[in-house]
């Protein structure tokens, strides 16, 4: 069991990409799990959320900030 979870949301991009099609890059990133909701991809929707699991609170939320940038191409704010 991993002593630490981080979870962020994932919002559509501005773009409207969808982030469906990064899944695989997003993947790579050491325990990221993906949970999709099955929503049509638009800015600013609440597409779906990544959690990580790991070992230490920042580099976990770090990972978990990377994941969705992988899937959206955006930095968080």
């Amino acid at each position: 069991v991993a002593p630490v979870v981080a979870t962020e949301n994932l919002l559509g991009p501005v773009s409207g990409a969808d982030p469906t099609l990064a899944l695989g890059a997003a993947l790579t990133i050491r325990g990221s799990h993906v949970h999709f909701y099955g929503k049509g991809a638009r800015a600013g929707r609440k597409l779906g959320h990544v959690t990580v699991l790991g070992a230490e609170r920042n580099e976990t939320r770090q990972r978990a900030s990377l994941a969705i940038h992988q899937l959206t191409g955006e930095h968080k704010a």
